[in-house]
Formats: structure tokens, C-alpha cells, sequence
């Protein structure tokens, strides 16, 4: 086996063993324990779709019915169960996909499935070295273990967990010397413990709802992250359904902006994106989907405003899915379309050296993702208060006259709020980025102008550093701002 096939397997298994292991942090607490399971049915079966399967068995009568990894019976704690076995009928025709055996216990409380698993995770310490030799491919201690065999044209995986007041589990394997344990294998096994999952929620009356988002427009982050990616030409949807991607029914998603449902016009736009190949489809098993919508950045106000937004500013935005349980999740956002300047990193270089770099680096890009507009952009240090209080104790970035010379310097509140270009607002088309789809690294001195021709530094302390851009011809502002620590020169 070359070294990179074998990289391109680790990551591909890691990122399966990731998304269950999140799957089970992200399992909510439920106000009520699921009561032992009575309503098994051969019916139960249709939660595991298979090619042909070879048995059905189910109890919905408490019994003594567990038989542990040493194939000793458990008598004490009874339980109801389902069981189903799919196989097709010559051993060489076995793979991953139609070669499954699940089985689900149900005990009459989670103490006792919990204080079972526990007992099968010692059992199986004590007896593999000597009797079975599997790899153990994961082990979360108190929730679950995979382990494996992976002997050419005899490989087979299996899952031992809990969950509510049962347990899992789930056998598969393969006769193929061509499937591979650690990719499809994973993969195959990743899917059977998503619709087991949902099968015990469902007959516990338990539901994850799902969620969908917008990426880089949470209420955290400063809005021109969001705007900086769409002038950019891209726009991400994110959905995520802890009972598996394949319960969100997207059927149901709606688009609402100002109140006003929008999802035919946005729906029109993304087929419209997807009949030339603007519409990236990623899916992050067993949980998560995401749309990438890939956007000719000159027609953002054309026919790919996917929003409809008719003016530039702040418009709120809801997202709402379903899944196929009828549970039903919105997330709600306020967008700024129009320009906008975007600091991704400040540092005042005194700090790292001790006072002796009197310079500030500040990592900046600006542009537009609205109708082309008429603009000032401003970048003001001030004090550790909302910026609509400052009166005094704030410096303006701004260039210096002649803007030829391209030299930026702090001006002193002694000027007002001056402007970044303080000669004349200046013109920003829809989808204009500057740099193009990139920023710029400024490094400032850290001496400020003061009316009058003096020259200060900064003094040391915590600020606010508030940046903007107003929109002159719909008289709109967007501002976001960040706290920033300036240290003392030597």
C-alpha cells in the first residue's frame, strides 16, 4: 500500500469517526427517559434498506433475551428487542452494503443499558487479545466501540452502543478483496448506526430537529464577513440533522426576507446557478449537508440576487427546514448589502516588541456587495464605549495629503470623524473588492496628527476600533466594531 492511498484512507475514516463521535456530544439531554419499548414490528425493518433480508425477529415481551459478546446469557435485566439480518445467498456475493446484522435491546431504563454496555466493554478487553484478535477502531468510553477484522475476503466491522435505555448492535461484512475496510467499510457502517439511531428515537418519541445557516453570518462576527464572501461570489448554506442528513426534508425550506417569503424567487436563482455549474453539493456524513452557491460577482443585483433585495442596507433574513418528522427550526439574520470595509486582523507591533515597532499592522479589504453606490469608509480608534457616544479621544485613519503619496496616519477627534479618503467619497460599483479577492496589510505608525501640526503617539490602554462605510446615495450605514489593546511606546 503506496503512503499516500493510505493518507487518503486515514482522513477519509477520520472524518467518518468524527462525525459520529460529534453526533453523540451534540445528543441532546431529554427531559424524559424513554420507557422499555413495546411497539417492535417486522415493519421496523424498512429503517434499514437492504437487497434481500434472510430474518426479522422481534419481542415486544420483557424477557431474557440478552446474550453478551462471551454468548453468555443475561437473566436479570430483561429486555424487549428487534433483530434483523440481510445476506445475500452465496457468501462470495457479501459486501458491505447487503451483508448487515443489527440487533436492538431494549432494557426498562438507560441505568440499566448504560450499566450493561459497561459490562460487554470489559468483557471484550478481557476476551479479544486471546480469542478474536479485532482492531479496535474507536472506543468513546461510556458510549460506543467499533472494532474489526479486516482479513482479505473475510472483513467485517462492528458497532456496540448505547442508546436512551438500548443497545446497538450492528455487524456488517464484506467477501470482496476489492472493498477496503478502513474507507467503504466505515463508510457502510456509518449509515446502519444513522438508521438505527433514528429507529430508537422514533419509538422513544424522541426528535432532533434539524438546523440550516448561513455561513459567516452569525450575530458573532461582523457583518462585513458575510458581505466580503458574497462580493466575492460566493454564498454557503450549512444544514445539519443529528438523525442524519437524510431526515432533512428539503421540501420545506423557505426563504423570508422583510417578512416576505422569497424562497420561489431563490429557488429559481439556485436553478438557475445549477444549470451552469454554480451549485457546489457536499455531504458530510451521517449529519451534514452544505449548498455552495457560486455567484457571477457582476450580476449580484442582477439575476443572481438571490435575496431580491431591492436598495442597499440592513435587511433581516430568516431560513427555515424541516425534517421528515415535521420538526421544524429558523435561523434569523441581519444582512448588509452595500459597501463595506472588512479588518480581519489588528495588532499594535509595540505590544510584541516591547514599544520599540511604533507601527500598527491592520489586515483590511473593502468593496461592495449591493447596488453600486457613492461612498464614505471610515476606521476610528476610540474609546472602550459605543462608538455613537465619542465626543473626544478618537483618531481617524485616514490618507494624508496628497492622497498621491498613498501614506495613511491617525488624525486626532481635534479634525472630527474624518473619512479614509478625506479628498471625496469615492465610487464602489456592485461587486467591487479591493484588493480583488484578497486584503491588504497596512502597517501605520502609531502617532496621530493633532491640529495645529503636532504629533502624538496613542497612549496605551483598551479601545474600540469601529469600522464603516456610509452609503451616500441610500443614506444607509453599516458599522461593526471590535475591542483592540494598544501598549506604550519606549
Amino acid at each position: 500500500m503506496s503512503v499516500p492511498r493510505f493518507v487518503d484512507r486515514l482522513v477519509v475514516v477520520t472524518c467518518h469517526l468524527c462525525a459520529l463521535l460529534f453526533g453523540i456530544a451534540m445528543a441532546p439531554a431529554f427531559a424524559a427517559e424513554c420507557a422499555q419499548i413495546t411497539t417492535w414490528s417486522n415493519q421496523d425493518a424498512s429503517y434499514f434498506p437492504v437487497e434481500r433480508s434472510t430474518r426479522i425477529e422481534h419481542s415486544n415481551t420483557p424477557g431474557p433475551n440478552y446474550f453478551d459478546l462471551d454468548s453468555v446469557q443475561e437473566r436479570t435485566l430483561l429486555t424487549t428487542f428487534f433483530l434483523m439480518v440481510a445476506s445475500p445467498a452465496k457468501t462470495a456475493d457479501q459486501r458491505f452494503a447487503n451483508n448487515v446484522s443489527v440487533t436492538v435491546m431494549s432494557f426498562r431504563s438507560q441505568a440499566d443499558a448504560t450499566a450493561m454496555f459497561q459490562r460487554e466493554v470489559a468483557t471484550f478487553n478481557n476476551i479479544n487479545p486471546y480469542r478474536w484478535g479485532y482492531k479496535v477502531l474507536a472506543a468513546a468510553e461510556g458510549q460506543q466501540m467499533i472494532f474489526y477484522d479486516d482479513t482479505p475476503g473475510e472483513q467485517d466491522i462492528h458497532f456496540l452502543a448505547p442508546r436512551h435505555n438500548t443497545i446497538i448492535q450492528i455487524t456488517i461484512k464484506s467477501a470482496s478483496p476489492s472493498e477496503d475496510m478502513l474507507t467503504l467499510g466505515v463508510a457502510r457502517l456509518t449509515d446502519r448506526i444513522v438508521q438505527a439511531r433514528a429507529l430508537v428515537d422514533r419509538k422513544c418519541n424522541f426528535n432532533n430537529p434539524p438546523s440550516i445557516r448561513l455561513r459567516d453570518a452569525q450575530a458573532d462576527l461582523p457583518a462585513s464577513v458575510f458581505q466580503s464572501e458574497m462580493a466575492n461570489g460566493e454564498i454557503v448554506f450549512t444544514a445539519m440533522d443529528r438523525d442524519g442528513s437524510s431526515d432533512i426534508d428539503w421540501n420545506t425550506f423557505r426563504v423570508f426576507v422583510a417578512g416576505i417569503d422569497k424562497t420561489a424567487h431563490v429557488l429559481t436563482v439556485v436553478n438557475r446557478l445549477a444549470q451552469a455549474g454554480r451549485v457546489e453539493y457536499t455531504e458530510f456524513a451521517p449529519n451534514e449537508v452544505v449548498y455552495r452557491l457560486r455567484l457571477d460577482r457582476y450580476r449580484l443585483m442582477g439575476d443572481h440576487n438571490v435575496f431580491n433585495i431591492a436598495w442597499n442596507g440592513e435587511w433581516p433574513v430568516d431560513l427555515r427546514i424541516c425534517d421528515r418528522k415535521g420538526s421544524c427550526t429558523t435561523s434569523s439574520y441581519k444582512l448588509n448589502f452595500g459597501p463595506y470595509i472588512h479588518v480581519s486582523s489588528f495588532e499594535d507591533l509595540r505590544c510584541s516588541s516591547n514599544g520599540a515597532d511604533q507601527r500598527m499592522r491592520l489586515k483590511v479589504s473593502f468593496g461592495n456587495n449591493g447596488w453600486s453606490a457613492t461612498a464614505n469608509i471610515y476606521a476610528v480608534i476610540g474609546p472602550a464605549t459605543p462608538w455613537q457616544a465619542w465626543s473626544r479621544n478618537y483618531w481617524s485613519l485616514s490618507l494624508v495629503e496628497p492622497i498621491s503619496q498613498n501614506v495613511l496616519q491617525w488624525f486626532s477627534d481635534s479634525y472630527g470623524m474624518v473619512p479614509v479618503f478625506v479628498g471625496a467619497p469615492i465610487d464602489l460599483p456592485t461587486a467591487l473588492t479591493v484588493p480583488d479577492n484578497d486584503e491588504l496589510e497596512l502597517l501605520v505608525s502609531t502617532a496621530a496628527n493633532v491640529r495645529g501640526g503636532q504629533t502624538v503617539s496613542i497612549p496605551a490602554g483598551t479601545y474600540t476600533l469601529a469600522t464603516g462605510a456610509v452609503d451616500l446615495n441610500q443614506n444607509s450605514l453599516a458599522v461593526q466594531s471590535r475591542g483592540v489593546t494598544l501598549c506604550a511606546s519606549r
